[in-house]
């Protein structure tokens, strides 16, 4: 077995020894280059759950490019791009490329890193409050990154507080809030409608006439 690190073409020889007589041939071998392949991906290799990430082989003039998941095929085509935002933490991506005169190799592999995203509950001290009165918001959990409070879709507070109170608010308001951890944001939380009563009047007390 003869293997040629270099493409080109490479002369192998035989000589063959016949008491005092021989022969030599020479037969030239074509070795071909391999399909030389890299795996980039897009935006990076540690997201948010559920992201979507786009592979790319280079370069993209092969003539067919194997995608494998975990060592799993799920794309065998001309597209030298894959993209898919079902990953889990761990998993591995990595491609074969052929070339146009049949030489396959096999690219870098790349280790996704998926970080969760938070979902955050909204709660209140009491939604239903007099004029002039205020309601404290709690965003569940807490220790999170960052949260913000919204009064539909104005800002009302955003930082490291997972609570708000709302002094004097109008009757209606709705209010939610958005979390975000580690770069990850949630998605809406559920909403909370404040409710608000007027002070009941003065009684008149009437002693006849």
């Amino acid at each position: 077995q003869v293997i040629w690190a270099t493409p080109g073409i490479h002369n192998i020889s035989l000589t063959v020894t016949d008491s005092s007589c021989s022969a030599n041939y020479t037969v030239p071998v074509t070795v071909y280059p391999n399909a030389l392949i890299t795996l980039s991906v897009s935006p990076n290799d540690t997201i948010c759950q559920n992201q979507q990430l786009t592979f790319t082989a280079t370069p993209g003039n092969y003539i067919n490019y194997s995608f494998y998941l975990n060592n799993v095929i799920v794309q065998n085509s001309l597209s030298n791009i894959y993209q898919t935002s079902s990953l889990v933490d761990g998993d591995q991506v990595k491609v074969t490329a052929t070339n146009l005169i049949g030489c396959s190799n096999t690219s870098n592999t790349i280790t996704i890193h998926i970080k969760p995203v938070p979902v955050v509950t909204l709660t209140s001290s009491n939604p239903n409050i007099c004029v002039g009165g205020s309601v404290t918001f709690t965003a569940l959990p807490g220790g999170l990154n960052n949260y913000t409070f919204y009064d539909g879709s104005s800002v009302l507070q955003s930082g490291a507080g997972n609570t708000y109170t709302y002094t004097n608010p109008a009757n209606g308001r709705v209010i939610s809030v958005i979390a975000s951890n580690t770069g990850c944001p949630s998605g809406l939380s559920n909403t909370v409608v404040i409710n608000v009563t007027q002070h009941m009047l003065a009684p008149v007390v009437n002693c006849g006439t």
